[in-house]
């Protein structure tokens, strides 16, 4: 009996039917690029464009719950990246925030309730 070794776990891509028309829907677009370690809660609120790349530990949440006058308030919002986007190692995606599509999220960055982060286009 030989030794097999074990096999390695690549990173994640996605891929979709291109007769299901624009990305709208909760879940992942095509291409969509990830390793292992994305943390992902509400799944079901979740919408990612074709082609968006996220960082090692990065994290998206649809929902917060957070103190007001006295009381817990439940903040639940879809989370939306665009098409072609990039979110850095480490970043945290809070509830109902929108990267526009091709917009970068430096790492470490938590991008917070409601925000919405937009490409800058800079020259070369």
């Amino acid at each position: 009996m030989s030794m097999l070794p074990a096999p390695l776990v690549p990173p994640l891509t996605t891929r979709r039917s291109p007769a299901s028309g624009p990305k709208s829907s909760p879940g992942p677009g095509r291409g969509v690029y990830w390793t292992p370690g994305v943390e992902i809660l509400d799944r079901g609120l979740v919408v990612v464009g074709d082609g968006a790349i996220f960082g090692h530990k990065s994290g998206m949440a649809a929902h917060v719950i957070t103190p007001r006058d006295g009381n817990l308030s439940l903040l639940v919002a879809k989370v939306r990246v665009g098409s072609g986007s990039f979110v850095g190692a480490g970043c945290y995606l809070g509830p109902g925030c929108v990267i526009e599509p091709g917009a970068m999220v430096p790492a470490g960055t938590n991008v917070r309730p409601k925000q919405i982060v937009t490409r800058q286009d800079k020259p070369i």
